[in-house]
């Protein structure tokens, strides 16, 4: 998942066989790799475009009406038998791909918020049923979820707000000994630098088992995608996977997950969370679904990570560094983007044949990327009259790529371990 479907690699390492020795130069330890990002978007052509729609079109983010259908009657069958998770996840799967406004939405929200009265999340169930109404839910059922709301009213009266189940729960705030040099960090650790390792942490003292070392926020997330679940064959997969339990924007697990209106893949905890995400990246990702899972979660990481710093702060740093920055550490340890910048992209241990695949997929990407669209989320390239278009796409592109190669060495994947109970192959 880390890195792009195998046509994709087939395709481009296809491409490298036929590059002249001169270009292949290009892709060789130590080059710039503005450079090698400049090759590959000089190469592309409409080959390019055909293959990559064939490719989106294998894998669909959009919304399937009829999958509604499908999933709210597999959710009822779980509903009959008392798997009361298991419908909700359901349920959910059917939401992500109704309409805004239809009936059907409607009716999918509201089965939900029956599930959520049985498992107790009273005050999502609460959510639900106003959704439902929002949504177009029929007026001849209507006495039916104001009956559930009511019933869900009184059991919020009856139980202590301490004790009320939550569809959203606190993160574990966890402190770390104060560290004057490295906030979020142990007093015990001492951060170090080298040519060859780059930016990293030694101890400075002895260590006690089970102490806390580090606890921060990750500067981007991105949850990793299962791509079979979303291939033509498998739009209507009974499986579940952590796309469908755990909010793409702050990763908390989510009961009653709330869908992008535009796509069926981005799914979050609360309303707050989908508009926080739309502003900050997904109104540009949103339309890119389908080729970011193509492209591997590495360069979807990459691309969100310019999205979240702005171009503005990424064209400002990148036009003052070298395409691989090196650089001794800041004290105390700033946190920001120039320190996600400055990680060792390791480029002269590639192999040019990766290095070259890389560049591509970041020419591709910049391809299909409206870069005067970022203008609306604040994040548009500088306005400079001697900055041309693609003095633009270089900036970004570029950055990109640069991103992608740090990801390799870099990146930390979390596992989740579940504890709940399986009913089949459902949660």
């Amino acid at each position: 998942m880390e890195f792009p479907v195998a046509a994709w690699q087939d395709y481009a390492r296809l491409k490298w066989s036929q590059l002249s020795t001169h270009e292949k130069a290009k892709f060789s330890p130590g080059s710039d790799l503005k450079d090698s990002f400049s090759t590959c978007w000089s190469h592309l052509q409409q080959e390019e475009e055909e293959v990559l729609e064939r490719l989106c079109s294998d894998l669909s983010v959009g919304k399937e009406p009829r999958a509604v259908l499908f999933y709210k009657e597999e959710g009822n069958k779980r509903f009959g038998r008392k798997q009361y998770t298991a419908a909700a996840v359901l349920y959910s799967k059917g939401i992500s791909h109704g309409i805004p406004g239809t009936e059907e939405l409607a009716l999918c929200f509201a089965n939900r918020s029956a599930v959520l009265f049985h498992l107790g999340h009273y005050s999502a169930c609460l959510e639900d049923i106003d959704r439902a109404q929002e949504n177009g839910y029929p007026q001849r059922l209507l006495s039916k979820i104001l009956q559930r709301q009511e019933s869900c009213l009184q059991k919020l009266k009856q139980c202590d707000t301490s004790n009320t189940k939550s569809h959203k729960t606190e993160r574990n705030q966890e402190k770390v000994t104060e560290n004057p040099l490295l906030p979020n960090a142990s007093r015990s650790l001492k951060l170090k630098f080298s040519t060859s390792k780059g930016r990293h942490l030694v101890a400075s003292e002895d260590i006690a088992q089970g102490e806390l070392l580090i606890c921060e926020e990750a500067y981007v997330t991105v949850i990793i995608p299962d791509r079979e679940t979303f291939t033509k064959k498998s739009t209507w997969d009974l499986s579940v996977s952590l796309c469908d339990l755990y909010c793409h924007h702050c990763l908390q697990r989510a009961a009653a997950p709330i869908p992008c209106p535009h796509c069926s893949i981005a799914k979050y905890c609360t309303s707050q969370c989908m508009d926080q995400a739309w502003s900050y990246y997904h109104c540009i990702e949103c339309s890119l679904g389908g080729l970011l899972l193509n492209f591997g979660v590495f360069c979807h990481t990459a691309l969100r990570t310019i999205l979240l710093t702005g171009f503005r702060q990424v064209s400002e740093v990148l036009s003052h560094e070298t395409s691989d920055p090196v650089q001794a550490p800041i004290h105390p340890y700033p946190g920001d983007y120039r320190s996600i910048f400055s990680l060792l992209s390791h480029s002269g241990h590639h192999k040019g044949e990766h290095l070259f695949l890389c560049a591509l997929t970041s020419a591709a990407l910049c391809k299909k990327l409206d870069i005067g669209r970022l203008s609306s989320m604040g994040t548009a390239p500088p306005t400079d009259e001697s900055m041309s278009l693609q003095d633009n796409v270089q900036i970004l592109g570029s950055a990109v790529l640069l991103h992608l190669l740090q990801l390799h060495c870099n990146a930390q994947a979390v596992t989740v371990l579940h504890d709940e109970k399986y009913e089949g192959k459902y949660y």
